[in-house]
């Protein structure tokens, strides 16, 4: 999926993270008690929305009055920590995404094996600042990487990497590799079976897979491909049992899913604002009760971008992101926080 982090300036940092946030609207509470859904793995469901921090200040509190805790950031090549620290400091924790240029495409696997540990030492230090940090200690590698390269390519720099982070001690952070779900010559049920025999250390060496299960909710079967995304919905359940046919076992994390209310550059569908938001909700519920293997659900996103009206916050016309408060949030943010108020977000 297309997105454009907007990064914070430096300079504008310290103001930020002592300015007041902005009001935000009080999250619609449950009559029943918050009941925290477990997961195979033994811990909650952790529930995230795509880059909540880079939208500039009151989003996080937005979101944050809302119950969610966790976030999705795109770090490039991780040299830059800046977002990841404002985040945790608004009690965000971020899922970081490792993926330089856009791309790790023609990328050494001993330079990637660097940058990587790099990015784990210094996430180390933040943790020590801001022990939030500990609820979600992993590191997603690449994104949608089957567009730009081979699985053995990729699995080559998968595996240097893991490699790396135990030799210098940093095996605690979990390196998340690509689980492939895309449309038509893309597509491949070899993907994953392919990346295990690549591991020096065979299918126990994966820490997690992620997958990208945009398209349709009710089937992820070929003749309904229409764009650039998934199969559908069911390429969670489908891909997930691929992995355990080879060996296997490793959580998965849905790293992006949802559904566009406005056309973009990757919006095959447009659907409307109640259809997203009872999207959202079935996507919670099914991961909730269907998918035990799955430990983290992000939605993307959290405003819009080019990428089409994925966002659960509106901007105005100077693109600022919810600028006017609650009127901002479409009926999918209100379903997030209803959700969150009953079941907990991990």
């Amino acid at each position: 999926m297309r997105r454009f982090t907007i990064l914070i300036p430096l300079l504008l940092f310290g103001l930020l993270v002592g300015a007041t946030p902005a009001p935000a609207a009080r999250p619609l509470k449950s009559s029943r008690p918050v009941r925290a859904h477990i997961t195979q793995a033994g811990v909650p469901l952790k529930v995230s929305v795509e880059n909540t921090t880079g939208w500039g200040a009151g989003v996080d509190a937005m979101f944050h009055s809302a119950g969610l805790r966790y976030e999705r950031l795109d770090l490039g090549d991780g040299s830059n920590l800046s977002l990841v620290a404002k985040a945790l400091s608004d009690g965000m924790t971020p899922l970081v995404l490792y993926n330089p240029g856009g791309s790790l495409r023609g990328l050494p696997a001993s330079q990637v094996a660097s940058q990587v540990v790099s990015l784990a030492q210094r996430l180390e230090g933040l943790a020590r600042t801001y022990p939030n940090m500990n609820a979600l200690r992993a590191i997603e590698f690449g994104n949608e990487v089957y567009k730009d390269e081979s699985v053995g390519e990729y699995a080559a720099q998968y595996d240097a990497a893991h490699q790396a982070l135990a030799a210098n001690g940093l095996s605690s952070w979990k390196l998340l590799a690509v689980a492939t779900a895309v449309c038509g010559a893309l597509h491949d049920e070899n993907w994953i079976p392919s990346f295990i025999t690549h591991m020096s250390g065979g299918a126990a060496e994966v820490d997690g897979w992620t997958v990208h299960p945009y398209g349709f909710m009710d089937t992820d079967a070929s003749r309904n491909c229409t764009g650039p995304h998934g199969y559908g919905w069911l390429d969670v359940r489908d891909w997930h049992q691929i992995a355990v046919n080879h060996g296997s076992d490793a959580p998965w994390y849905i790293t992006e899913v949802g559904q566009c209310i406005t056309a973009g550059s990757a919006c095959p569908h447009v659907v409307s604002r109640s259809t997203q938001a009872a999207d959202l909700m079935r996507y919670l519920n099914e991961t909730a009760t269907r998918y035990p293997w799955v430990v983290y659900f992000n939605w993307y996103t959290s405003c819009d971008d080019g990428s089409g009206g994925y966002g659960l916050v509106s901007e105005n016309h100077a693109h600022v992101c919810g600028a006017n408060g609650a009127a901002d949030q479409r009926p999918a943010f209100g379903a997030l926080a209803r959700w969150l108020a009953a079941n907990g977000g991990g």
